[in-house]
């Protein structure tokens, strides 16, 4: 059986459970979902199609919430479960992800019901971060308190790899 691919952009499509479709699709799209079917994910930000896999296709108008990966507006919402969107994200820095990860590891999550790809965000805020940690590396402005939390947040990265590797 080979993966499924979205019918529009031929992106490898990523499994989603139906209760994340029962809880994120509006109401008159709900109306016209086939439960039994396997759905999924297209992951690709070029397409307009957040899930296929049953008898209709489900886009970005058909769901309650923005999709982090299809959306690229800075208010958009890259966890779901506690709100933070990307200007938030960028603003906390590193802050943001360590208490993000405090409330994963707490069980507090509910990202296979909250977070449209079906799965936990944090891979997601970490990118983020990580993008925005370059940029202010690369030589924009760094917000006043933020270069001692980038920078420690660096050094538990590396210490942590070094585990990984170790």
């Amino acid at each position: 059986m080979g993966q499924a691919t979205c019918p529009v952009t031929g992106a490898a499509g990523r499994p989603v459970a139906t209760i994340t479709l029962k809880a994120l699709l509006r109401p008159d799209a709900l109306a016209t979902l086939e439960p039994a079917a396997q759905h999924y994910y297209c992951p690709d930000p070029g397409c307009e199609t957040v899930y296929f896999g049953g008898p209709r296709l489900y886009d970005r108008a058909d769901l309650e919430v923005p999709v982090l990966a299809k959306d690229a507006g800075e208010d958009v919402t890259a966890c779901y479960c506690f709100g933070w969107t990307r200007d938030r994200l960028r603003a906390a820095g590193p802050a943001a992800v360590d208490e993000i990860r405090a409330h994963v590891a707490a069980g507090r999550c509910g990202c296979e019901v909250n977070n449209p790809k079906g799965s936990c965000c944090l891979g997601d805020v970490e990118q983020i971060v990580r993008a925005w940690r370059g940029r202010v590396h690369g030589g924009s402005v760094i917000a006043h308190g933020q270069e001692d939390a980038l920078h420690d947040h660096q050094v538990r990265d590396e210490e942590e790899q070094a585990l990984l590797d170790g």
